[in-house]
């Protein structure tokens, strides 16, 4: 499981923007670098792929495996 924060701005505009609204996680390791994208994600929770907390905004947490895809990163 991950988790990332957007803010009430973000989450308002992931809600407004929908399929056009990305999130880019990079992953930094010793092992390895890797670009994890997820597209629309008040869709994926409210289709309860992801789960969110309300707070100053909101607290996303996803299974990496049903949530996104890694992109691959050229080196």
């Amino acid at each position: 499981m991950f988790s990332f924060h957007l803010t009430r701005n973000e989450w308002n505009c992931a809600e407004t923007t929908r399929d056009m609204y990305f999130i880019y996680r990079l992953m930094v390791c010793k092992e390895y670098i890797k670009l994890y994208v997820i597209s629309d994600p008040v869709g994926l929770y409210k289709k309860n792929v992801v789960s969110m907390v309300p707070t100053e905004g909101a607290d996303i947490t996803f299974k990496p495996d049903t949530a996104g895809a890694y992109e691959e990163l050229l080196s």
